[in-house]
């Protein structure tokens, strides 16, 4: 389990008599090591070691989540070991494992069909052996062309016609944010008469908000701990890259008459040093994808990205990578504001949701959810209650260890303009947001806040974060992993139902929310149906629009190969692609269409407390799943056109999961890859 192959138990002293059991002599292997052994035929073979787990039951994993392991040389002996097993078990490419004890080498495991991953030099012997295996069985063969069908010829195959995929951001650094709610007067004129959100991000702007707080104070017309509050925040926060004040005026819904203003403070948010390398290495991972696929997918490509920072970095690194080129043409890249910034065409229905959501954490409440809390698990209130008291005794720790400890020699370097102190800031406010209020009034958005911060210092401030955070006092509880369990499970449930608990909510608001996203996916597929050139079509955009598209694609109709809830935490780098394929039908020149929705969870890796990172620091993309089957393009498209036109109404009927559904029919047995 996680990083777990085993745990020591002090209780189990006696061999069990409660059956038939074969018990081995313990070897003790020479370093501590475990050999994995993979061949190609009988005369290749790849080994590497390994830590063994039974050491203390934890398996050392990289930045993929893989466990960590070394090339090592076979001796003779092993080499003909492994000769024998291939003959053997009549198996060309197989695994088996091996312990070295006192130069002796002893097989433990033969575990058959196995790959190495992650090295080229073993791909690239793998493909030259099988190479010549294949070419060398086919020459005892009589093959004719002409005893080929027609449809199953290369020119009359299925081949990539447009590849669209949608994109959230690479790694940021934690997002902070601080509410108030004022209806003086002040505050009012930042609106400048406007009856919608105003969101200042320019220095001169920030200036004017000081301003008005400054106002506020003097005209005592608002709460002066709260004006305080947000004139310290403003001073400290203001020179920050990304900070921003939003203002949110609501209004009577019976006589329209202005109520009070919201106005939010954010900072934080920022692009990664590893961000620069996820996004990158997408870039080129993909483009190697689509050359296989059909290289001229490349000869007309369009990228659109929302207006935040992050977004554009995401895009513009991706982009060199993936077109390989250092300098992208204006043309390529175009900000899509209204299509990929943060919509508030469904506010409304997102505001019924929240509400609705702070009901399900009430004790029995989770239970009559659609989306069900995990049985195995203490109710979310219980759970609530343990993060609190765990931070509790976290915020004593680490106050006492910047006493007493040299904190500043504790982690020598320091990523994304962090230091110390900036840490401890980060930590005091969530201390604050969960400890020191009344439950009644906790702030669900303060979930995100934790499990953001906990992920990212478990990424990049890892030594300073599992030190600072260490009791000196001699208890060896693992707190802060717990506290990070804990965070990502409370997490989990309640991010992706704050687009829509039930199947309903999450429609209409997905249509809402995505519904230019969604026409565009559209448009660039019709499109591509009746043009001659091959395209690429990509949007880059942030968690809200992965999120509701996503769930348009489930609850749209089409029939999907998994279920909406086997799907994880939509990470950084999340993809979601529409893949349009196309071959002539036979001699008559006729042409079919498919299409097949795919997905990856970005960076996702559920266990990152027990995770190796180099200096990157950086996370690996996961690969893509294929959500659906290969469908007939209109008809895939029309599950999404019925919705689209009228969002307002789409949701009205209630949606059920459609996983299990016989999709309609096409041959797509023949499916080939072009190069």
């Amino acid at each position: 389990m996680a990083n777990k192959s085993s745990e020591y138990d002090p209780l189990m002293l006696e061999p069990r008599t409660d059956g038939s059991y074969i018990y081995e002599q313990f070897m003790n292997v020479d370093n501590a090591e475990d050999v994995k052994v993979y061949t190609i035929g009988p005369s290749y073979a790849h080994a590497e070691t390994r830590k063994s787990p039974v050491v203390d039951g934890l398996v050392r994993r990289n930045n993929d989540g893989k466990e960590v392991r070394y090339i090592t040389t076979l001796t003779p002996e092993e080499k003909e070991i492994a000769s024998d097993i291939t003959l053997a078990f009549g198996q060309t490419v197989c695994g088996f494992d091996l312990l070295r004890v006192d130069g002796h080498s002893y097989v433990i495991d033969v575990n058959g069909w196995s790959f190495v991953k992650g090295n080229d030099e073993y791909y690239s012997n793998c493909t030259r052996i099988l190479r010549t295996m294949f070419l060398n069985a086919v020459r005892k063969r009589k093959v004719s062309i002409d005893a080929i069908p027609n449809e199953l010829r290369f020119e009359n195959s299925w081949r990539l016609k447009s590849f669209v995929s949608v994109f959230r951001h690479a790694d940021r650094t934690p997002k902070q944010k601080m509410k108030f709610n004022f209806r003086s007067d002040p505050f009012i004129k930042l609106l400048e008469s406007s009856t919608e959100e105003v969101i200042l991000r320019k220095e001169s702007e920030l200036k004017k908000v000081s301003s008005a707080v400054d106002k506020a104070i003097k005209l005592q017309c608002e709460d002066l701990i709260k004006l305080n509050q947000l004139k310290t925040v403003l001073h400290m926060k203001s020179d920050l890259p990304g900070t921003k004040v939003q203002i949110k005026p609501s209004y009577d819904k019976v006589n329209g008459t202005f109520v009070k203003l919201q106005l939010i403070v954010k900072w934080g948010g920022e692009f990664t040093h590893s961000a620069r390398y996820q996004s990158r290495d997408l870039g080129e991972n993909l483009r190697k994808d689509l050359l296989i696929l059909n290289r001229d997918v490349f000869n007309d490509v369009k990228m659109y990205t929302s207006s935040e920072r992050r977004v554009i970095a995401t895009a513009e690194i991706f982009a060199r990578s993936f077109l390989d080129i250092n300098d992208i043409p204006e043309e390529i890249i175009e900000t899509r504001k209204e299509m990929l910034d943060d919509s508030n065409a469904a506010k409304e229905q997102m505001d019924i949701v929240k509400s609705h959501l702070y009901s399900i954490f009430e004790p029995g409440e989770t239970s009559k959810s659609d989306f069900m809390w995990p049985s195995d698990k203490p109710e979310p209130h219980i759970v609530i209650q343990e993060v609190i008291d765990i931070m509790k005794n976290l915020r004593q720790i680490m106050q006492a260890n910047f006493e007493t400890m040299d904190h500043e020699t504790i982690q020598l370097r320091w990523c994304c303009s962090e230091n110390p102190s900036l840490f401890k800031e980060r930590w005091e406010k969530l201390f604050k947001d969960f400890c020191d209020v009344d439950r009644q009034k906790f702030d669900l958005s303060k979930i995100s806040e934790l499990y953001d911060s906990i992920k990212y210092d478990a990424l990049h401030n890892r030594q300073f974060l599992e030190t600072i955070f260490t009791d000196r006092s001699g208890s060896d509880r693992p707190m802060i992993k717990e506290l990070y369990q804990h965070a990502k499970n409370l997490f989990d449930f309640v991010a992706p139902q704050e687009y829509g608990i039930n199947n309903k909510e999450k429609l209409q608001i997905g249509l809402l929310t995505s519904n230019l996203l969604l026409q565009g996916i559209i448009k660039n597929l019709e499109e591509s149906k009746s043009s001659p050139t091959p395209s690429t079509r990509l949007y880059f955009t942030k968690e809200s629009h992965v999120h509701t598209l996503l769930n348009v694609v489930f609850l749209s109709g089409l029939p999907t190969r998994i279920s909406m809830h086997d799907i994880p935490e939509l990470d950084y780098l999340t993809q979601i692609t529409f893949e349009l394929y196309e071959r002539h039908r036979g001699t008559t020149g006729d042409k079919e269409y498919s299409l097949r929705v795919a997905f990856s969870p970005g960076v996702h890796n559920s266990n990152i407390m027990d995770l190796h990172l180099d200096a990157r620091h950086c996370l690996n993309v996961a690969p893509r799943m294929n959500l659906t089957d290969h469908l007939p393009l209109d008809e895939a498209l029309s599950y999404y056109k019925s919705k689209v036109d009228d969002p307002q109404s789409a949701g009205a009927e209630e949606n059920v999961s459609v996983k299990g559904l016989s999709p309609p029919i096409l041959d797509i047995s023949h499916m080939s890859k072009s190069f």
